[in-house]
């Protein structure tokens, strides 16, 4: 490395063409420094504008988390019950309602798939387990509305207002009530014929084996449709009740939500605060660099300067 900076050394050009260089950045110290001082000022402006303008968005959001915890605090004063309590008891019902479902898209889908076929498919999804899946959410939806009308659930204004005309409500109450039912029975319809589907399937592969159907078995078949009945009738009504769990679950998940989106500004705005600051140093660094480079002229030139300081005094 010694030999290659003697040899580098050796041709007066190059250590000719360094003092040049160094030379053409002291006259260009003033120009050079404004421009850096321009791009990097220009760049600290832009983050301090969009750290005001994040700061004021995560500031408003946690006022409003501010008025719904409020809100909430004086709902659990009348009801007894905390926040907490409540968005377990919603996440509980919601489970229990969720594997209730998906049981009774479970008892759905064979019959079906009689019903509809099973070739066709929407996007490669199976056309009957859409249609099972309609039944459940046409379920849930004349569930939730008949709740709204009994007035467990405040989530509906359109159905609140309907307080004031007494028999359009009791109508709707009755006509929902029927719509259950109506669905309840599908249900246990489709749960029946579930059941013999599957008992002619088995019919069918203990012929094929030479097997006869026994009493007992027969028993106990008549016992499972029954009880796939009694679960396909029991499910819409159990399907239901998942309003009180929507319903808490939208008014306890808007204070989580409004909490962390203004906690996520808040952050976004200390963030681009921090490489504000950042932008400062570096272009701090960048003038001393700069100064690095023309460090010997400086040097004279502050020698200079101090010399005939000196003299004048």
């Amino acid at each position: 490395m010694w030999q290659s900076l003697q040899t580098w050394l050796a041709d007066w050009r190059n250590p000719a063409l360094v003092l040049g260089l160094v030379a053409l950045l002291y006259l260009a110290r003033l120009p050079a420094e404004r421009l850096i001082r321009a791009a990097f000022g220009f760049l600290a402006r832009g983050l301090r504008l969009v750290d005001r303008w994040v700061l004021a968005g995560g500031t408003a959001a946690m006022a409003h988390h501010d008025a719904l915890q409020a809100d909430l605090a004086a709902e659990e004063t009348k009801g007894g019950y905390s926040t907490g309590t409540r968005f377990v008891f919603a996440l509980i019902l919601m489970a229990a309602v969720g594997i209730a479902a998906w049981l009774n898209l479970a008892l759905l889908e064979r019959p079906m798939a009689e019903l509809v076929g099973d070739a066709r498919s929407i996007m490669g999804v199976p056309l009957y387990r859409l249609a099972a899946m309609a039944i459940i959410v046409l379920e849930i939806a004349v569930g939730m509305v008949l709740l709204e009308a009994l007035g467990g659930t405040a989530m509906f204004p359109q159905i609140t207002r309907l307080e004031q005309r007494r028999r359009l409500r009791i109508v709707m109450i009755v006509t929902l009530v029927l719509a259950l039912f109506v669905l309840a029975s599908i249900e246990a319809a489709l749960a029946l014929t579930r059941d013999e589907i599957a008992r002619l399937d088995r019919e069918l592969m203990g012929t094929l084996a030479g097997a006869a159907p026994s009493d007992s078995a027969q028993t106990v078949n008549q016992l499972t449709r029954y009880a796939q009945a009694a679960f396909g009738f029991v499910i819409p009504f159990a399907l239901a009740f998942l309003g009180f769990a929507i319903e808490l679950l939208v008014r306890t998940g808007r204070v989580v939500a409004q909490f962390a989106v203004g906690q996520v500004l808040l952050t976004g705005a200390f963030l681009v605060r921090l490489l504000r600051l950042l932008t400062d140093g570096l272009m701090a660094l960048a003038l001393a660099l700069y100064d690095v480079l023309i460090f010997l002229p400086l040097y004279i030139e502050r020698q200079v300067v101090h010399r005939l300081r000196k003299r004048a005094t």
